[in-house]
């Protein structure tokens, strides 16, 4: 049975001042609502460490993980998607990212789509939501126009549902005003989150430069041989090598990389 709260009317024109506010969120951070579990809670049983206190939301794209009050509920703040089974246990949950929405009870996925295309529902009750979907906008047929937006409107779409399913209102004011509690993640190999780490699927460090450090006494790259440049030849001949009594160079392994050098040039 769906709570009284869903007849809410709430639409995605409602949250179009998160993704012009705050960009970095919208494209790349999942949003999570838990109820009934203090901040501490849930930071914990993500495995989050070195936890720090900031005012607002602007600063929290600088941690992996934050977490705050709304009411009721607690909203957690993750640079990776969060264990909708795990989180939910003995409560309720809503999720969402860019590419994925979830509804949970007691470690049930109720359900689970792609804001993208909510024709791909998943879950033990992945019809129960269907008019409120549709109300939204969410695609629910694979010839509608649901689906059709920019990333901006699929996550406003999922905001203004995560409404519809907890009663929680988010707002500038509240999201500037609150107190978050931020912490970092244990990483082991591979980026992987380490053990205690059950409540995020995959831990997401600060951005990184992939190119290896260089290693002492390592060998420098090998320098790109430029045949053209190394084995000029004259312009006005082919070859200024000298010939053998039988007509051939005297050293036709340096000599032909001269001629290739002098037909490239000529057909360049």
């Amino acid at each position: 049975m769906l709570d009284d709260h869903l007849m809410v009317a709430v639409s995605a024109d409602d949250y179009a001042w998160f993704t012009e506010q705050y960009a970095d969120l919208a494209d790349a951070y999942c949003l999570t609502l838990v109820r009934g579990r203090t901040p501490a809670e849930l930071l914990e049983q993500v495995g989050a460490v070195s936890p720090v206190r900031s005012v607002g939301v602007q600063r929290v794209t600088s941690f992996a993980v934050a977490a705050a009050s709304l009411g009721d509920w607690t909203l957690l703040i993750t640079a990776a998607p969060v264990n909708g089974r795990h989180l939910s246990r003995g409560t309720v949950l809503v999720s969402h990212s860019g590419d994925a929405f979830v509804w949970a009870r007691d470690g049930e996925l109720l359900l689970e789509f792609d804001p993208a295309d909510a024709t791909r529902r998943t879950g033990t009750d992945p019809d129960a939501l269907v008019d409120v979907l549709d109300r939204l906008g969410f695609a629910l047929s694979s010839d509608g126009e649901g689906g059709w937006g920019s990333g901006a409107l699929q996550r406003e779409r999922s905001l203004a549902l995560a409404e519809q399913l907890t009663g929680a209102s988010l707002t500038l004011t509240a999201l500037e005003s609150t107190t978050f509690t931020c912490g970092t993640l244990p990483l082991v190999s591979e980026g992987q989150p380490a053990a205690g780490a059950a409540g995020v699927v995959a831990a997401a460090a600060p951005a990184r430069s992939t190119v290896p450090a260089a290693r002492s006494g390592a060998r420098p790259a090998a320098k790109a041989e430029r045949w053209d440049e190394e084995y000029d030849a004259p312009d006005d001949d082919w070859s200024d090598a000298a010939t053998d009594e039988d007509g051939e160079t005297e050293n036709d392994e340096r000599e032909w990389p001269r001629l290739i050098a002098k037909v490239r040039r000529a057909f360049s």
